[in-house]
């Protein structure tokens, strides 16, 4: 029968076995990683870890979304900034391109193939709870962009979604070719931050 913790209990052994999956997914994968290994890590019991997290699939949404949230630090720092259009959203996505690359948690999710699995075992009403502020978070930081700067007057959804279009580019690095790819890179968001800023002419 799982222990009963504390609240502040619950909290700490959350974070271990966050933080504790943040490793073991890095270096031997999703797959390759048993809920017994984490919760030995973390120091609690096998039958604890359902006391926190339904699936293993579960805790590797949550360690996902913690990775995430390197993109609103740099959507922070263009806001806080006084980047015109064209240059915070090549610093955008270079800084978040550079980040996804060397991110071993995204790599892992990409390489094992794992999104849809995630998104079959974790409760509708969590996905969407994390795609709308997903998409809160990027509607802000363009309706800023728009008003303080020269980015172009499309619906925000739009440019959300274009942005997103983007960013699927790291998924398909081999098909590209390795060798190009960086270019590839560099191109795209040169011509994005030129096509999405306004010029006087216009």
């Amino acid at each position: 029968m799982p222990t009963k913790f504390s609240q502040q209990e619950q909290q700490i052994i959350r974070e271990k076995l966050v933080n504790k999956a943040t490793e073991f997914f890095s270096k031997h994968g999703f797959k390759k990683t048993s809920v017994k290994e984490l919760t030995d890590a973390a120091g609690v019991s096998k039958g604890s870890f359902y006391s926190f997290f339904d699936s293993k699939e579960e805790l590797l949404f949550e360690v996902f979304e913690e990775q995430e949230k390197f993109r609103n630090k740099i959507m922070s720092e263009v806001v806080n900034s006084d980047m015109e259009a064209e240059e915070a959203i090549k610093y955008l996505f270079h800084k978040a391109l550079e980040n996804i690359e060397r991110n071993q948690i995204f790599q892992r999710i990409y390489e094992e193939n794992l999104m849809e699995r995630i998104i079959r075992k974790i409760p509708p009403q969590r996905i969407k709870k994390h795609q709308e502020q997903d998409l809160n978070d990027a509607l802000g930081f363009i309706k800023h962009l728009q008003k303080n700067s020269n980015l172009i007057d499309e619906p925000p959804k739009v440019i959300v979604g274009l942005f997103r279009a983007a960013f699927f580019l790291t998924l398909y690095e081999n098909e590209i070719g390795k060798d190009i790819y960086e270019d590839v890179a560099n191109l795209l968001i040169e011509c994005l931050a030129k096509g999405l800023t306004q010029t006087e002419e216009q």
